[in-house]
Parts: structure tokens; sequence; C-alpha cells
């Protein structure tokens, strides 16, 4: 069991009842910054400065809990924080966020979980809530109460799923609840019975849907007529590719951030309803394209299409202000193998007409996991192909070491 993001805990000064805390005079700052490097330990006994310092250590310590099973010491650990947000709510009132990972079988936890049942009723103020590795039927009856309760809260506006095991009638019935929801992202399977249609409507500003087989069931429920969501709205949304063409046809209007995740150029080059994306986005303002570049199959032409429905005979400006490409580089992808038919330069130029005339940003993040050791790097080369936008200061060029997350 763990809570806060660097699982860290001090019970003393957790508990501490401190009524009033004055705020330090001014004529006091500098000294103590003075001795902040010099003299520490003068600094850490003076009780004037760790009063002052102790409310806003705790709300940074309590911001985000994060209780996961199975955990060293795990029944005792919840049951610690459990007494101590009984005995000082105060601190209760400082989480924001809350994160349940591997969290199944009741039968052999049931009192774990339903002491974790007891943390999660005593969080008033929480707005994000994550269950990750979690399996609904696998909660204990008091878990799953606490969870629909919390789903219910006005100030709950962010919700993520990511391997979230349940019948996808049930989660369709879970999210109904969350009637102040502004952002959901969804990653993983849910079974594949569709939900009751409902008739309350809410409106939806933001939502994501990662790998996993929960897409197709979640977009074909936002577009019945009956479905609680009004997605017309959505302002931000993170998608497939592969399914993308479809989804923005219902409700891109309105998008003003857009990232489609696992892009190729072969799969949009070869399906053509996919080509015509940006169609459907007029608003469109950031636009985010996730590639994994392999070494038949170039970028480029495929990324090229999706601007082709906002070339125009007049050159009006496209909205579009801010371009991101993450390229994750295959093996055998080298430096001298990247661009071999100069297609990098005609993407260059695309981006040169009129019609991108608003485009303020064009970042470039080439993902690999070990660190690139060519003479002649991977951004040298990236600011020589795009000599229009190197020249222009809207390229922006960065090696990243690790495994892309899409």
């Amino acid at each position: 069991m763990k809570w806060t993001p660097v699982r860290l805990f001090t019970s003393s000064s957790a508990t501490d009842q401190i009524t009033t805390v004055k705020q330090l005079p001014i004529n006091l700052i500098e000294p103590i910054l003075d001795h902040l490097y010099f003299d520490p330990p003068t600094l850490l006994n003076c009780a004037l400065v760790g009063r002052a310092w102790v409310h806003p250590s705790q709300r940074g310590i309590f911001r985000e809990i994060i209780l996961e099973i199975p955990y060293e010491d795990h029944m005792y650990t919840v049951l610690t924080l459990s007494a101590v947000l009984t005995e000082t709510p105060r601190l209760a009132s400082y989480v924001q966020s809350l994160v349940l990972y591997q969290f199944r079988n009741p039968a052999i936890i049931e009192a774990l979980h339903s002491a974790t049942a007891n943390i999660v009723q005593r969080l008033p103020n929480v707005n994000t809530l994550c269950l990750t590795s979690v399996a609904w039927d696998g909660l204990s009856t008091s878990l799953q109460v606490a969870l629909t309760t919390m789903l219910r809260a006005p100030l709950l506006t962010r919700v993520s799923f990511d391997g979230f095991e349940i019948p996808f009638a049930r989660l369709a019935s879970l999210l109904s609840y969350a009637t102040h929801l502004k952002a959901l992202h969804t990653q993983g399977h849910y079974g594949f019975d569709m939900p009751t249609p409902s008739i309350l409507k809410l409106e939806m500003e933001r939502t994501g849907f990662g790998p996993g087989g929960s897409s197709d069931n979640l977009l074909a429920w936002f577009q019945q007529s009956l479905c609680p969501f009004d997605v017309q709205n959505l302002q931000s949304l993170q998608i497939k590719s592969s399914v993308a063409s479809g989804i923005l046809q219902y409700l891109g209007r309105n998008l003003c951030e857009l990232e489609l995740l696992s892009f190729t150029s072969y799969e949009v080059l070869h399906t053509p309803d996919s080509i015509p994306f940006l169609k459907y986005t007029p608003n469109l303002h950031n636009l985010t394209i996730d590639i994994i570049q392999g070494v038949g199959h170039h970028p480029a032409p495929g990324i090229m299409s999706l601007f082709e429905p906002l070339l125009n005979p007049n050159g009006n400006s496209a909205p579009l202000q801010h371009l991101t490409i993450n390229i994750a580089r295959a093996a055998g992808l080298s430096i001298h193998n990247i661009d071999p038919n100069l297609q990098w330069g005609a993407f260059d130029m695309l981006l040169g007409k009129p019609e991108f005339s608003l485009l303020r940003t064009v970042k470039i993040a080439v993902i690999c996991e070990i660190k690139i050791s060519d003479k002649d790097s991977i951004k040298e080369a990236f600011r020589r192909m795009l000599a229009y936008l190197e020249g222009s200061g809207k390229l922006e060029v960065e090696e990243v070491c690790g495994t892309p997350n899409y």
C-alpha cells in the first residue's frame, strides 16, 4: 500500500495541530535564505520556520494518494493512513488526486478493501480519479460504493481507466454518475456488451483512448442519441489514427487539440476513408502525431496527406498554430536512411505555404531506446532537411532516450 507520488509520510509533522500560522515578517526572509545553504541545522531547528512551512508541506505531501496492492506492510500502511485522516480531517481535504492500483480479489483482502473504502469516503476534494489494473467485480461492496459516491462528487472532473476490468454496461453506468466530468482517458479492455441508453446529457471537454479494445465501444456509445455525454463540444482528443476519421466526422468541429496515436503513412495512404482527418477539424490549434518510423515507410507523405484538406486556392490561413511530431525510430533506422528521397524537404515546403502562416511552432522529438551516437546528429539532420522551418525560427528538434508510450 502506498500513498503520495514519492511514497513518503512523516506522522509527526502530519498530525501536529497548529491552529494559527503567522506569515513570516519580510525582514526575516533574507536572513533565512542566507542561512539556507550555510547553516541548514540551525534553519531546520527554527520553530518559527517549521511552523510556517508545515501546512504548505502537508498540502504538497497529500496532494496525491496512490494506493497499491500488493505492497509491503500494506495493511498496516492503509490503517495508519486511515487513522491519520480520521484524526486530522484537514489533511484529507488536501487530496486532489486518487490512484488505485492492482485492486482485485476481495476474498483475500476484504479487510484491506474496507479500510481503503474508509479512506476514499474521507476525501471531499478529489478532482482526479485513476483506476489502473483494477477489477471492478474484484472490489469489495464497500469499496465499490465509495468509488461510486466519489464519481458523483461535483469536484470530480477527470477520470482515467487503464486496464480497468469491468463489463461495458457497468462502465457506462458508472460514467453516467460523473455528472461534472470534463476529461476522460481510457486504455484497456472492458468487454463488448453495449450499455443501456440514458437520458442524461453531460458535456465533456477532453477525452483520450489509448491502445486497447475499449475505444470502439466507447466511440459507438458516444454516438448514440441517448448517450449521457454530449461530446459535440469536445475540445481535446487523443485517439489511434486508424479509427480517427470516423469519430472526427462526428465530433471534430470544436476540437482545439488532437493527438493521433500509432500513426503510419502506409495505413493513411492505403485507407481512403482515413485521409482527410483535418477536413473535420476547422478549429484545430494544436496537433500531435505519434509515429513509429520503420526503414521502409517514410512518415512525411502520410503527414502531408493530412494537411491536403487545409490547402485552398485563396490561400486562407488554417487555424493550426502548434504541430508536434513524435518519431520512434525502429531498429535499423539511422541518420543515413532517415530521409532517402528528400521527403522531409517536401514537407518543409508545404508548411511554407500561406495556408500555414499562423503556424508558430513545429516540434520534432526523435525517440530512441539508445542515445544516438552519430557524428552527424539527428538534430542537425532535421535542421538541414527542414530549412524553411529552421530559418523562420519555428523549428524545435530534440532527441529523447526511452520507450514510446504509444
